[in-house]
């Protein structure tokens, strides 16, 4: 009876050490693969660049009203934007974290553009316009340039046609971060007043969670609960009566980052910036420095690629602990059972039916550790549909398997043909 109790105990622990052991495995690999391609998205040579912040200087509301009534100055911030995403000297990235005022919204107080603040915002209300519900929700506005940039991929959906969305669109497509998915679907539409006018949104597609980007000297800006708009490609004018809404637009999008080689000049990014306002007529801009973006960025690529090593020197001890465990377990319940295989073989048991009894040993322990793996993969671990680590830890399981059958089969006839 103690016997058995003890064969069964240890090949409990067998089990555990080898699911524990695939487990490690698929887990390491899963993020190694995974850090590795967030160091070549969001830490590329692409991004390791010099970047500095353009403004406009027009901060007297006065004299920015009267910029904005005239047809003749607003054309000139219109040329400006062109020039600037033309420059060859540099990239403008243009971003603005202007909230939206979504009507009949789905979605719950998390998605308030105060939430988490010290404000903590209005919530819910009712506009006195329209009548209906309405909440200030977190939105961010760029350009193609910027959406490239940073890397940004769907998980769902489809990245908006850029060159269909015109300053007078009235409807236009948007990516929704990834926390909006259990809310709305590609297709939905979302009313909002977007710089002063009623917008239609359609839901275009879903970013890929964790996705983020750098803005206000926030190196991770995360995207999961934004709604994304695509900026115009380029700026036109339609009429006076539509120049409220256009001229916040335009001045919204001559915000933003410029982005050179590391290297440039500061008296080359001058340069051409002077020469973009000579060719636009406008010249009520200012260019701020941003030397934090370089600084956070080595930093924060350094301390993923130190914590990437520690992760893999840490899984690696815990693979060859948990393997000698296993090949320690493995050999005492073979020698358990070689005992019992003995008294059965001078009985008159064939060799082949004793291998083809502790083949089924192993094929009853190897089937209980795959179903803990399953059930670990699908109730715990992460990265469920990295193909790459699954199939690995498959293969693992199945060449331990495999090893196991084949050893087990020359030490049983070793033992019992040429016992000791």
């Amino acid at each position: 009876m103690f016997s058995t109790i003890h064969s069964l105990a240890q090949t409990l622990l067998k089990v555990a050490a080898t699911a524990l052991f695939i487990i490690t495995t698929y887990t390491v690999i899963s993020f190694t693969g995974d850090i590795s391609t967030g160091l070549d998205q969001g830490f590329s040579q692409e991004r390791q660049v010099d970047m500095y912040h353009l403004t406009d200087t027009l901060v007297d509301p006065e004299e920015f009203w009267n910029f904005r009534q005239s047809q003749e100055q607003m054309e000139t911030i219109a040329s400006f934007y062109q020039e600037l995403t033309s420059s060859e000297t540099f990239t403008f990235l243009s971003i603005f974290n202007q909230p939206l005022f979504a009507h009949d919204f789905m979605g719950g107080e998390t998605f308030d553009a105060s939430f988490g603040t010290e404000s903590g915002g209005q919530g819910e209300y009712i506009d006195d316009i329209s009548g209906r519900k309405t909440r200030a929700v977190k939105s961010i506005q760029l350009n193609q340039q910027a959406f490239q940039f940073y890397g940004l991929t769907l998980s769902s959906g489809s990245v908006p046609q850029w060159n269909s969305i015109t300053p007078q669109s009235i409807e236009i497509p948007v990516v929704l971060g990834h926390d909006y998915q259990e809310i709305y679907s590609v297709g939905d539409i979302i009313d909002v007043e977007y710089y002063f006018r009623e917008t239609t949104l359609r839901v275009s597609g879903f970013l890929e969670e964790g996705s983020s980007i750098y803005l206000q000297g926030t190196f991770n800006t995360y995207l999961d609960d934004q709604i994304v708009i695509p900026y115009p490609q380029s700026l036109s004018l339609s009429d006076s009566s539509a120049f409220e809404h256009e001229g916040i637009l335009f001045f919204a999008m001559i915000g933003g980052n410029i982005v050179a080689p590391q290297g440039t000049s500061e008296e080359m990014i001058l340069s051409s910036l002077s020469e973009t306002a000579t060719a636009s007529h406008f010249h009520d801009y200012t260019l701020l420095n941003v030397p934090t973006y370089l600084i956070e960025f080595t930093l924060m690529r350094n301390l993923v690629r130190d914590n990437l090593a520690t992760l893999i020197a840490l899984g690696v001890v815990i693979t060859i602990t948990l393997g000698a465990s296993l090949s320690f377990l493995s050999r005492a319940l073979l020698t358990q059972r070689s005992h019992r295989y003995r008294i059965l073989w001078t009985s008159g048991a064939s060799l082949h039916g004793l291998v083809k009894k502790n083949t089924l040993y192993l094929v009853g322990e190897y089937a209980a550790c795959a179903g803990v793996v399953l059930m670990a993969r699908l109730v715990l671990l992460p990265n469920i549909q990295n193909i790459t680590a699954l199939t690995v830890a498959s293969l693992m399981l199945s060449t331990i398997f495999i090893t196991e059958a084949f050893s087990h089969r020359v030490i049983i006839h070793r033992k019992l043909v040429k016992p000791t």
